[in-house]
């Protein structure tokens, strides 16, 4: 990660924590045991590996936003690396992923988009990124002139100054977009 770039907040709960862990271990326990101790079974358990490694690739994932280069990026496992470089032909929006979360959605021209998240309110969380980077991530959005991004600007400030002032993320100016 650049030196300038700022880290987004994880989105997820300890307990989601802890079950991801719980069951890449366990899975993996499951599968020494019956490869030690079932050798007709090997082939099968060998097939849970690859489920381990989607789940550990799908799991562990983080964003960070360069204000100076106007990158934003996202890192999967800390080796496989996607960057959106916000310029004008990039389209920016805010959009409910159906589950509770809010995504702030990137779209280079000619890419697939890059979802970052802002906004967790689930049954067992209830959270979003912290005031300076929402206000890091509005100034970059503006300063390099992403397409659209004015009605997103003024959203990630509106929920900057809520949650400077005390707010929870369940009061919050983007909530009401959660869907």
């Amino acid at each position: 990660m650049p030196d300038d770039a700022v880290p987004f907040a994880a989105m997820t709960s300890r307990t989601h924590l802890a079950w991801s862990i719980g069951t890449v271990l366990a899975t993996a326990g499951a599968v020494s045991f019956v490869v030690a101790t079932q050798p007709q079974n090997r082939a099968y358990a060998w097939l849970f590996v690859p489920v381990v490694l989607v789940l550990v690739v799908t799991v562990w994932v983080s964003y960070s936003v360069d204000p100076v280069a106007g990158v934003v990026e996202r890192r999967r496992c800390r080796v496989w690396r996607r960057r959106v470089t916000l310029v004008p032909t990039t389209g920016v929006a805010l959009v409910g992923n159906r589950v509770g979360g809010l995504l702030l959605v990137l779209r280079p021209t000619g890419e697939r988009p890059v979802h970052v998240p802002l906004l967790a309110l689930t049954p067992h969380v209830e959270r979003a990124q912290p005031a300076e980077v929402l206000e890091v991530l509005a100034g970059a959005l503006e300063r390099h002139g992403t397409g659209g991004s004015r009605p997103v600007v003024l959203a990630l400030r509106a929920q900057a100054a809520h949650l400077e002032a005390g707010g929870s993320a369940r009061s919050s100016p983007l909530a009401a977009s959660v869907s």
